[in-house]
């Protein structure tokens, strides 16, 4: 959004009611500190509602943050879960990347035994 302290204001709002979609949005402004403090744990919270609600790009964050982030521990086999979302991948986004990353993570844990 061109105005992002208006969008977070009304996204804010949307969450307050309980709307997965404002949780998402919200969560990635501040996992990405766009007008706001950077603050990764806050966004998993944030991911974890709306990811609760059913909403399916929040999971496919969430599983990125366990993955990437430097600010929350690395968690291969709990962003797997959430990419899979119970056993059902959720996009072709998260199939790829829980293809190839999962791959090296796994073969990663390997070398180090």
């Amino acid at each position: 959004p061109e105005n992002l302290p208006v969008a977070i204001a009304w996204y804010t709002k949307a969450a307050k009611l309980g709307e997965p979609h404002a949780f998402t949005n919200l969560a990635y402004l501040y996992a990405h500190g766009m007008n706001v403090e950077q603050n990764t744990p806050h966004a998993l919270v944030l991911y974890k509602k709306a990811a609760d609600a059913g909403e399916t790009t929040a999971l496919f964050n969430l599983a990125r943050i366990y993955l990437y982030s430097h600010d929350v521990p690395h968690d291969p086999a709990l962003a797997i879960g959430d990419y899979t979302a119970g056993g059902h991948i959720v996009n072709l986004g998260a199939s790829l990347t829980v293809a190839f990353d999962g791959a090296d993570d796994a073969e990663e844990t390997g070398r180090q035994r």
